[in-house]
């Protein structure tokens, strides 16, 4: 519960951004544009991005994209889904103000009227770009950084790295894409000479296995009979054996590869579907608690009523929870002879 309380007050927050600054700027047009936008895009998470490279590295390839996907940007808009208050036009607008230079847009923030449009002709930058950069601040500070220019400032170092990045793992993808290739020409040749091995034609794995009969029949002066005989049912063994190792070696690697491509595809338990959930759980115990409402509280009443009875009667339950509840309180009687033989107990 403490987990999903978190997650509801996240997006909350970040819906946050919504009425005031958003409501202002909705604009006209086709109610398309109205329409909230509302997800959850695992792509932007940085873990994920991490182990999509490192499986992706293990099955050989690289893919520069991955990385891209989980930049600051990415996961500010990432946020904006969840937060699901923007509609198709706010989004877009947040979009657009991500893409744009941060210093241009600070300075046409300060301007108003046509010199603000002059300002954004001049330099390339789209009324749309300029109408989201409200937004693309303030989600920049609650997502972490100081300012829209900040988050900009980190965006642009992120992006830098992608080049070291690719150095580190593109070597290795490559050694172990040729590896699997290597490892499925083998198997392919295993299979293809595993028939001859039934049907007594010439086949390499029993020619070996006689060639070292003979070589040891030789070496140690022995009889190569029962070796040469035992020679295709120990070629046999000795296939199956080889093709199960290479395809336990390259199936691990893609397994893992396909854990990793589960979990980009969102097939999992998303965090916008956990938050659906316990909000929808929430409104149903609210209806709830105002449909019952005072039979509840006259069962609780009733409930701890009987409880205290039954403790204080048993001297469980001191004053400090019966003394002040009334005229009665701090009365005393004597207990029933079944219980004691003159004792007193409170009254409640």
């Amino acid at each position: 519960m403490t987990w999903g309380l978190i997650i509801g007050g996240s997006a909350a927050a970040l819906g946050g951004v919504g009425s005031a600054l958003i409501a202002k700027d909705s604009g006209g047009g086709s109610s398309i544009y109205k329409t909230p936008v509302s997800g959850y895009n695992p792509l932007s998470d940085s873990l994920l991005s991490a182990l999509s490279l490192n499986a992706l590295s293990g099955v050989g390839s690289f893919d520069p994209n991955v990385y891209r996907q989980a930049s600051p940007s990415a996961q500010i808009l990432a946020q904006a889904q969840a937060a699901g208050n923007l509609n198709q036009r706010q989004y877009r607008y947040l979009q657009d103000a991500l893409a744009a230079d941060p210093s241009l847009m600070q300075q046409a923030a300060g301007l108003s009227g046509k010199a603000r449009n002059k300002f954004l002709k001049s330099h390339g930058i789209s009324k749309q770009a300029a109408k989201g950069y409200d937004l693309a601040n303030r989600y920049a500070v609650l997502g972490g950084y100081g300012s829209y220019a900040d988050m900009l400032t980190e965006q642009q170092d992120y992006l830098s790295r992608l080049q070291g990045i690719q150095e580190q793992y593109q070597p290795t993808a490559d050694v172990l894409r040729k590896g699997i290739l290597s490892s499925q020409t083998r198997t392919g040749e295993y299979l293809q000479n595993l028939p001859s091995l039934l049907t007594g034609d010439k086949n390499p794995f029993i020619d070996d296995l006689r060639e070292e009969a003979l070589m040891t029949a030789q070496k140690y002066g022995v009889n190569p009979y029962n070796l040469l005989e035992d020679a295709r049912s120990t070629a046999m063994q000795r296939v199956l054996q080889l093709i199960g190792a290479e395809q336990q070696v390259v199936g691990t690697q893609q397994q893992g590869g396909l854990n990793v491509a589960s979990l980009r595809s969102g097939q999992q338990a998303s965090a916008a579907q956990v938050g659906s959930a316990q909000a929808q759980a929430l409104a149903q115990a609210l209806g709830l608690q105002a449909q019952l409402g005072a039979q509840s509280n006259l069962a609780s009443a009733q409930a701890f009523g009987d409880l205290g009875n039954t403790l204080g009667a048993f001297g469980i339950i001191g004053a400090d929870m019966f003394g002040n509840r009334g005229p009665a309180a701090g009365q005393t009687k004597q207990l029933p002879a079944s219980l004691s033989s003159g004792g007193n107990y409170l009254v409640g």
